[in-house]
């Protein structure tokens, strides 16, 4: 499995996230090596993000991999114990100059069920919306049962088609991370 798959599947479902480019252009990054010389390298980040409130540069990797060039490349790569995060201190300092953020996405953060969830998301991502009405009754259910009901409540009601278009268009919130669409009965 990739590690740029599940960020970009995370684009595509984040509300938040307005554009997103693969293989920005590169940029120059500046370190000093521990023998005290000053470096630059010309990295390519794996996406430019534009959500509602930043827009970032963001590098993807598997956690392996980040582990490795922590140990290797210190001066490049950290592991931030307080932020539970991986960073690269040269990138944030390099995309700051620029007005940018800079993050690193790890394939750890993503789990099996969102990949799945969004594959089957994906067959009915282009369906045109349902009848107007379809969707007010879902919003009056949504009313009447407190906000947090199971998928197979749904489904006694609302066709298939209904409900995912509803997730969707937002109307319907799910855990894509921990719940599995075609499994609706847990």
């Amino acid at each position: 499995r990739s590690a740029e798959l599940p960020f970009l599947l995370r684009c595509e479902f984040d509300p938040n996230v307005l554009e997103y480019y693969d293989q920005p252009e590169p940029i120059k990054i500046k370190y000093r090596k521990a023998d005290g010389k000053l470096r630059a390298d010309w990295i390519t980040n794996d996406f430019l993000i534009i959500k509602n409130n930043e827009i970032a540069l963001i590098e993807c990797k598997k956690e392996e991999e980040l582990k490795t060039l922590c140990a290797n490349k210190p001066e490049k790569y950290i592991y931030d114990a307080e932020l539970d995060r991986y960073l690269s201190p040269p990138a944030i300092d390099a995309a700051k100059e620029m007005g940018l953020n800079h993050y690193i996405s790890v394939d750890k953060d993503f789990t099996a069920y969102f990949i799945r969830n969004c594959a089957f998301l994906f067959n009915f991502i282009d369906n045109k919306p349902e009848k107007i009405s379809d969707q007010e009754a879902i919003k009056s259910f949504i009313v009447s049962h407190g906000n947090r009901f199971k998928l197979d409540e749904l489904k006694k009601i609302f066709s298939q088609k209904i409900i995912i278009q509803a997730i969707l268009n937002g109307m319907l919130s799910a855990d894509l991370d921990n719940q599995l669409f075609i499994n609706p009965e847990h």
